[in-house]
This record gives C-alpha cells, sequence and structure tokens, in this order.
C-alpha cells in the first residue's frame, strides 16, 4: 500500500500530473499577482477611474517602491542566490541526467524570467513616475510579457518531455 502511495506521488517524470498541476499554478499566480493587483482590478479601474484608479495606483506604487528597495539593499544577494540555485538545478538536471532537477530548472527559469521582468517593471515606474493609465498601460504590457514568455516556457517543457519520453521510454 504504501509503495502504491509513493509510485503515485513520484516526481521524478514530467509526465506526472503534479509537476503539469505545479505549472499551471505557478504561471497563473505568476501572471495575475504583479504587484498584490489583480488584472480584474486593472481593466476595472481603467474603466471606472476616479477613486479605483487612485487606489491601484496606490498599491502598485507601494509594492513597487518596496521591491525596488529590497533590490537596492539586498540585489546582488537575490540574484548571486537565484543565479546559484539555477546553475546547481541545471547542472544536476542536464549534465548528471536527473529529471526532477530538468523540471525544475524550467519551473525556475520561469520565476526568475518573472521576477527580473516585475523588478524592471517596478524600475520604470520609479524612474518615470508612471500614474493613472500610462501606470495600468506598463502594467498590462509586463504581465503580456510574462504570459507570452510563460507559453513559451510551458510548450518548450511540453516538447522536452516529449522528447525526453520518446528517447529513454
Amino acid at each position: 500500500m504504501d509503495f502504491e502511495l509513493i509510485k503515485f506521488l513520484n516526481a521524478n517524470s514530467f509526465n506526472n500530473v503534479w509537476f503539469w498541476v505545479l505549472v499551471s499554478i505557478i504561471w497563473v499566480k505568476i501572471i495575475n499577482f504583479t504587484f498584490g493587483v489583480t488584472i480584474n482590478q486593472i481593466q476595472k479601474a481603467q474603466l471606472s477611474g476616479g477613486t479605483a484608479l487612485i487606489d491601484i495606483e496606490t498599491i502598485i506604487l507601494i509594492n513597487s517602491r518596496r521591491r525596488t528597495e529590497y533590490i537596492d539593499e539586498f540585489g546582488l544577494w537575490i540574484i548571486s542566490i537565484g543565479m546559484f540555485l539555477l546553475s546547481a538545478s541545471a547542472t544536476l538536471g542536464f549534465w548528471f541526467s536527473y529529471e526532477f532537477m530538468q523540471a525544475s530548472t524550467f519551473l525556475l527559469i520561469l520565476l526568475y524570467y518573472s521576477y527580473i521582468s516585475t523588478l524592471r517593471l517596478a524600475s520604470k515606474i520609479k524612474t518615470k513616475k508612471l500614474s493613472g493609465n500610462d501606470l495600468c498601460k506598463a502594467y498590462l504590457k509586463c504581465k503580456n510579457q510574462k504570459q507570452f514568455f510563460g507559453l513559451l516556457i510551458i510548450l518548450f517543457i511540453s516538447f522536452f518531455s516529449s522528447y525526453y519520453s520518446i528517447i529513454l521510454g
């Protein structure tokens, strides 16, 4: 009984449903919550304006300022640790052929790109002092870039997993 449960929850394969559930959850969270604001709130603020737009502006400005302060203070450490994890995962996955680490590498690439694009948006908000509809447009552009990159990564993962299954299967 225990062996069947371990076999069911095995995370060493791209063909595992749990891996794809994790990919979809990460992708949805990354795209829908960039600065603690959902896309629906942005669209509603753009349409109605007024206090809804001011509230969204305030939330985005607070979160972007917080992120830029973190990067100003700990940026080198954050990037160094992130790149170490990414390179360690890639080395274990592709040099030593651990399938779980290959899958982790793809997830880390998705997360790392999302983090970098969010930091770029925060820096752009800080330097250009975006507000109102310009802020909403920049936010939606960042969301669309993340969505496109996420789609490319998911397609690449699915092609890679098919190739991996055919070669080793």
